[in-house]
């Protein structure tokens, strides 16, 4: 898996769901405060401070907009992660990975270690 890659499988994950299709965006390693690989949701709703992208950009999305989670990463063990059937559906476009970094960078909900963590992340993928 590569920063900024787009995934989609069924998980329990999405709060108030039992089973859902979810999309994620790849960040990486969670690091040492959680073991596993680290992801953004894109959601059809905004939770607030949320990045924006668009159908038009991503025609895999089922809604003309969708949003990346800003308010806080989803980790996944990887003896969990290898469970699910997941589907590389496409890649964050280099623009989007600089505004999705700005718009986490000064994001006010994210923990500070998450923010650190997707940041850097996503600063390799557009350097």
């Amino acid at each position: 898996m590569n920063v900024g890659q787009i995934f989609v499988w069924d998980t329990r994950r999405a709060q108030g769901h039992d089973l859902r299709r979810k999309y994620h965006l790849y960040i990486g390693e969670a690091g040492w405060r959680e073991d596993g690989q680290a992801f953004l949701f894109i959601s059809s709703s905004n939770y607030g401070f949320d990045y924006e992208i668009y159908q038009t950009d991503y025609p895999f999305l089922t809604k003309e907009v969708s949003y990346v989670s800003c308010n806080g990463m989803v980790v996944y063990p990887e003896e969990e992660l290898n469970r699910y059937q997941s589907v590389r559906v496409g890649m964050l476009l280099p623009n989007h990975v600089q505004e999705l970094h700005s718009a986490i960078g000064s994001s006010d909900v994210m923990e500070a270690w998450q923010i650190t963590l997707c940041c850097n992340a996503l600063a390799t993928a557009f350097t």
